[in-house]
Order: structure tokens, then C-alpha cells, then sequence
């Protein structure tokens, strides 16, 4: 049941609260200030509207803002969300921990966060999923002792698997002879239910997979852009055996180039001419957006590594005659289709961790969390 929003909490110049629509514009110009630091230094936008792109994280969605009282201006930010997904086989409200985001003159301020944390535990009272997952950047060691320590007010943080977000350079790849009795096709509205059949028995046997229902397949609230003919699909005798999508997010999440290290800023134009030989992603300018399409969605019955390998470049084949050339696909690095997409497109690959999160009166439900293999929809964060 819905519960009103908790008060905000003032504390040494601050004021912590729920964000309102009116904060739209503030919490894009932030998420567009805040670089996620590397070779490649990136900003996650979301325009045209935060709470729009928001929506694909679940149903319900809030976002705690840090407010300095002085300026009048937000500094931070962290979100929660809740949506079914499948927890030891079984459907479940789930939730999920994300878009933590500090001003650069205000991080390091480990006493802000528990003030977050604090009223995070408010909002955990309404009952709305007794668990949640969230994901640490791998080279980020900071943000894991910071958020995996133990200290008083916060939730434990349990580690349960790392992560690849494999980036695919799809100019070259070429689908590989299709094994007798195996179609492969791009998907249509006739082809919904199977869709959502392959899905529903295949993350059945993982744990954090989202559920999907006919209404995302055709682009509901959670998956704008959406449509059943964005899905490749492996058919046998008349069973579909696999599917993926090609989600293109452009609409309403980018990812913005925002400045490279001096190494790789003074290649870039020769990196850019053999790419062009070579059918690969250009490196783009400072400042433009990253041309990708999520390859989301994606279930192969038994894992299988044939099916998927072709199910894969089928789906990459594809997105090129969309126009794509880069693609993102999350796997957990034990999924036993992680060896096949490095074998088949020798991918980039930038390491997470998935983590189990609770606080101290949902332990036993934590601890009943079982081994199964982690599944983690990265078009969905």
C-alpha cells in the first residue's frame, strides 16, 4: 500500500527529499556535469525528461535529491525502484538501487549518505519489495568500501556475481550457416505470447531477470520504443527456442562523450581512419553522444551456445541494417554466453558487480536468496 512521503531531513545545510517534477531540468543538468571517469570520460543523460527515462527502472520510481540550502541547488541524487522479477524462480517485487550522483565540490561526504541511507529506510517502510539489487562499477574501489562497510543506518550490501557490459563493434560480423531445422527472423505482433514464453521459462532459472509481460513487448511505460519487430528470434519446428531485441534508447538516454585521456585524445584521428578501414566504431567527437542500441531481452533455451552464437549475429546483422554500429549486451561473466559473444566479437568489456541489498529486518529473507545464476537486463538500469 502507498504511504506519503516521508519529511525531508535538514541536516548541517542540506535538505534531503523526494524529487518533485519540478526538478526535472535540475537532475538532467546534474547527471550532465557528473562524469563516469576512464579512457573514455562518459556522462548517462536523460533527456528530454529524468522521470521519463526513469520509467524503464520499474513502476514505481523515486528519487531522493540532495539539496545544498545555501545555493538552493541539487547535489546529489539516488533513486529507487521496484518491478517483478524472479527471485529463487518465483515472481516477486524486487528492487533496485541506482543513479547515485554527487556534484564534483561535494563528494567524499561519507555523513550526506547516511543522511540518504536515512531517509532511503523511510521510503523501504512501505512494504514495496523486502530486497533489492544494485551495481558497482568494478574500478570504482571507492564507491565499493564506501556502500559494502558496515556502518550504522545503512543496508548490507552482499556481492552475488560480477558483471561484463560487453561493447560490440558490429561492422564486420557476418552470421555464421544456420544448423538444419533452425530459422532465424525478425519477430512480429503474431509473435507476443511465444515471446514472452521464452522469456518467462528461460529467467526463470536466474535470479534478478525482470518479468515481461505482452504490454512491454509492444512498448509499455517500461520499455518506450519498444515493438515486437525489434526482436530476432530462433525458431525449431515451429518453437521459438530464443529471442533478443534491439532496444534503441536514443530517445530518451544517452550516453555523452565527454572528454578523452591525452594519450588517447592525441591517436584518436588515427584510431578513427583504421576504423573506418575496418568497419569499426569510430571514437566520436567530445561531446557527442555514443550511436549504440541495447541488445536486450535475450533468452536462449538451455543456454545453448550454438543457438546463441547465431541468435547473437543474426541480431547484429540486424542492427547494421538499422543503421547501428555499436552495441551494448550485459552478461554475467558465468552466463554461459559470455564465452560465446567474446568468441564472436571480441568485444570491450567493462566489469560491475551485482549486489544483494537489504536492511537488518529483511535478513532471513535475504538469507533464503538462493545460488541460482544471475541474470541482470542492462537495457533496464
Amino acid at each position: 500500500m502507498a504511504t506519503a512521503a516521508p519529511p525531508a531531513i535538514h541536516f548541517q545545510g542540506y535538505t534531503f527529499r523526494l524529487a518533485i517534477d519540478d526538478d526535472d531540468a535540475a537532475l538532467r543538468a546534474l547527471l550532465r556535469d557528473v562524469e563516469i571517469p576512464g579512457p573514455i570520460a562518459i556522462t548517462m543523460e536523460r533527456e528530454p525528461s529524468f522521470f521519463v527515462s526513469s520509467q524503464v527502472e520499474g513502476p514505481l520510481h523515486q528519487t531522493i535529491v540532495c539539496c545544498d540550502d545555501t545555493s538552493g541547488n541539487i547535489v546529489g541524487l539516488g533513486s529507487r525502484s521496484v518491478r517483478r522479477a524472479y527471485v529463487n524462480g518465483e515472481e516477486q517485487a524486487l528492487g533496485y538501487l541506482s543513479q547515485l550522483r554527487a556534484a564534483p565540490n561535494h563528494r567524499g561526504r561519507g555523513i550526506l549518505l547516511k543522511q540518504a541511507f536515512r531517509l532511503l529506510h523511510e521510503l523501504h517502510r512501505d512494504g514495496a519489495a523486502p530486497l533489492y539489487m544494485t551495481t558497482i562499477v568494478a574500478d570504482s574501489p571507492l564507491a565499493q568500501r564506501v556502500l559494502t562497510r558496515d556502518w550504522e543506518g545503512k543496508p548490507t550490501y552482499e556481492l552475488r556475481a560480477p558483471l561484463g557490459t560487453y561493447v560490440l563493434a558490429l561492422g564486420r560480423c557476418r552470421a555464421p550457416p544456420r544448423p538444419s531445422g533452425t530459422r532465424v527472423r525478425t519477430a512480429t505482433s503474431e509473435d507476443v505470447v511465444a515471446i514472452v514464453d521464452c522469456l518467462a521459462r528461460n529467467h526463470r532459472r536466474t535470479n534478478f531477470a525482470p518479468v515481461w509481460s505482452a504490454a512491454d513487448i509492444r512498448g509499455g511505460p517500461q520499455t518506450p520504443g519498444l515493438t515486437p519487430r525489434d526482436f530476432v528470434l530462433s525458431e525449431e519446428d515451429g518453437r521459438v527456442t530464443g529471442c533478443v531485441a534491439l532496444w534503441d534508447q536514443s530517445a530518451f538516454k544517452q550516453n555523452v562523450v565527454r572528454g578523452y585521456t591525452k594519450a588517447l585524445a592525441a591517436i584518436r584521428p588515427v584510431v578513427n581512419f583504421g576504423a573506418g578501414l575496418l568497419g569499426q566504431p569510430r571514437l566520436p567527437a567530445v561531446g557527442a553522444p555514443l550511436r549504440s542500441v541495447f541488445f536486450s531481452h535475450l533468452a536462449v533455451d538451455e543456454d545453448d551456445p550454438k543457438r546463441g552464437r547465431l541468435l547473437l549475429l543474426a541480431a547484429a546483422a540486424e542492427a547494421r541494417v538499422r543503421g547501428h554500429r555499436l552495441g551494448f549486451l550485459g552478461l554475467a561473466h558465468s552466463h554461459p554466453l559470455s564465452s560465446v559473444v567474446e568468441r564472436a566479437f571480441r568485444p570491450r568489456r567493462y566489469d560491475s558487480l551485482a549486489y544483494l541489498v537489504y536492511w537488518p529486518e529483511d535478513a532471513p529473507l535475504a538469507r533464503a536468496f538462493d545460488n541460482r545464476p544471475i541474470h541482470v537486463e542492462m537495457a533496464a538500469l
